[in-house]
């Protein structure tokens, strides 16, 4: 036999294989064998120098060649590995001259180390100590446009750097390989989507086997984004928004500044306070919106009162919102004919703990100006369907209409907002209908039918409420799809005495009649009112004198009532 085969038999004699595990700990000299990988066979001591060899191996693939004795037999083996963990380092060994074993030994080893470098999410390229590119991943192609295989070899300070800026980083890098230092710098780098800031962490590692050779490992994170984001929040923190102006923060920063390199530490500001009159000009402006379009109200100290109650109203109305501090209120609507309720009107109202009650027409003003009325309108939408739900559950089938207003209409997911709160209540069929003023069709008529087109295909019935003290006019009511008019208090009020509103109110009837939609009446207050619409024919009616808007616990209480005395009677 050849010393080649000689070496080989003996592993093959021992183990059973050409290629036997290997295992060294930190706090032993003795290095293990196995057939068997995490198994011990055999446990020889080593020198320890040849210890201190197989310790210096990093997570990286490499080998290293010792001679031991096995019984007796010297042999020399390479042993082909890497440290595993902070306490051991493993492998295979093979024979010495057994070529064939160890480069397979190495490409398995390195398959794993390539395929990490390869699809790493991190920029890497690997260069030697004269700028050749050694290696360049597939991340590097995807921002260069470059193939690996067209550029190692090539000169990464050609490529990718001007004169000045190659000049500049074959020095720093000169310098830092002396020192056998690793460091991190930022470049912006030409890529095929634009120019893109980069953190590299540079670090040297020499090679694990045969000639030794100093490489560096350029490590890169695309920080661009995470840069213009830290600029953006530099802009914000030094910025007043309403003006773009340096704000108390920055001149206080620059005002240090110039004290610094002013002559004795001294210097002089001049300050402006335009506080006062931006707030005083801010409480104008809303109330000049209050008067209407194409106006202007100049500052008077009466207003400064009205801005502290709306400084409350938004505070207070956005914990009431979070708070549980709003509640509806339920109307019952009468039958025209029979007198039988199947319907209600939600009214929202707010109970305050500093104040109380607070007045609807003090709150739903300003939540329609500042935004607040999209949320509370949401609020409303979920709880009339929850209260509906459970109503029908107790076996009443009452229908709740729930007023929405223009603004509300401008948000692009009512009728998302709408349907999720039918179908969070498990209500089928929809019980809930909407009340419509007539300025929600002032500006954009082919919107709002669009928008009641959808309400109706959820099932939910449509009203146009307060009719005849707006902008609608009769032929307007023929476009739209609606279900039922409302008609006016104001036409209401008195009518048994009114003969101009006895006629008003026949001509929208008739009207309504035609267009078959249903009547129903609002602020009845007094039996002679009742008694003449009742000559109208009208569908419903609604008002004090028949119940004012209670909770629904009293609501539930009050139809109770009202079965009870139908029975005797």
């Amino acid at each position: 036999m050849t010393e080649n085969q000689d070496e080989k038999s003996i592993l093959y004699t021992h183990f059973g294989t050409h290629s036997p595990y290997w295992r060294l700990a930190a706090d032993s000299d003795a290095i293990e064998l196995a057939a068997i990988k995490g198994a011990t066979n055999v446990a020889m001591g080593l020198r320890p120098d040849q210890a201190d060899t197989i310790r210096a191996l990093t997570g990286i693939t490499s080998s290293v060649r010792i001679d031991i004795a096995l019984y007796g037999d010297l042999l020399r083996l390479h042993l082909v590995g890497r440290k595993i963990n902070p306490n051991e380092w493993a492998g295979t060994a093979s024979a010495h001259s057994d070529t064939e074993s160890v480069a397979k030994d190495l490409v398995e080893g390195l398959s794993f180390a390539e395929t990490v470098v390869s699809e790493a999410n991190s920029v890497i390229v690997i260069v030697d100590q004269n700028g050749r590119v050694q290696r360049f991943n597939k991340l590097s192609e995807e921002y260069t446009g470059k193939r690996e295989q067209d550029i190692v070899g090539r000169s990464v300070f050609e490529m990718f750097m001007t004169r000045e800026e190659a000049m500049a980083s074959r020095r720093n890098i000169a310098e830092f390989y002396k020192r056998g230092q690793s460091y991190e710098v930022e470049r912006l780098i030409n890529t095929v989507k634009g120019p893109r800031l980069f953190l590299f962490r540079n670090k040297f590692v020499t090679s694990g086997s045969g000639e030794k050779r100093v490489y560096l490992i350029c490590s890169g994170t695309d920080i661009t984004e995470e840069r213009a984001a830290q600029e953006r929040l530099r802009v914000l923190a030094n910025t007043d928004m309403l003006t773009n102006l340096p704000n108390r923060h920055a001149i206080t920063a620059r005002l240090k500044e110039a004290l610094a390199v002013g002559k004795d530490g001294r210097g002089g500001v001049l300050f402006l306070d335009l506080d006062s009159v931006v707030r005083s000009a801010d409480i104008a402006m809303y109330v000049a919106k209050e008067a209407g379009r194409h106006t202007y109200r100049v500052f008077q100290p009466e207003m400064d009162r009205r801005n502290a109650d709306y400084v409350w109203l938004d505070t207070n109305l956005r914990k009431a919102l979070a708070e549980n501090h709003l509640m509806l209120y339920y109307q019952p609507k009468l039958a025209g004919r029979t007198g039988e309720v199947d319907s209600v009107e939600a009214l929202l109202r707010w109970r305050s703990p500093e104040r109380g009650m607070v007045c609807p027409g003090t709150f739903i003003p300003y939540a329609e100006e500042s935004g607040l009325i999209s949320p509370l309108g949401v609020w409303v939408m979920r709880e009339a369907a929850r209260q509906a739900a459970a109503w029908k559950r107790d076996g009443l089938n009452i229908r709740i209409a729930i007023n929405m207003s223009a603004r509300q209409l401008d948000d692009k997911g009512v009728v998302s907002d709408f349907m999720r709160a039918i179908n969070d209540a498990g209500m089928d069929p929809c019980m809930l209908d909407i009340e419509l003023t007539e300025s929600c069709l002032i500006e954009d008529e082919g919107a709002a039918i669009d928008l009641i087109k959808q309400f109706r295909q959820l099932g939910a019935r449509v009203h146009l409420d307060d009719f005849g003290t707006g902008y609608s006019s009769l032929s307007q009511l023929a476009r739209i799809p609606l279900d039922a008019i409302k008609l006016d208090a104001s036409f209401v009020r008195g009518v048994n005495e009114n003969p101009v509103s006895q006629a008003l109110a026949r001509a929208i009837v008739a009207v309504a009649r035609t267009l078959e939609l249903k009547v129903i009446a609002e602020g009845v207050e007094t039996i002679e009112e009742t008694a003449f619409l009742d000559t109208l024919g009208v569908d419903a009616k609604q008002g004090y004198l028949y119940a004012k808007p209670m909770p629904a616990a009293e609501l539930s209480a009050w139809l109770a009532q009202r079965r009870r005395l139908h029975l005797i009677a």
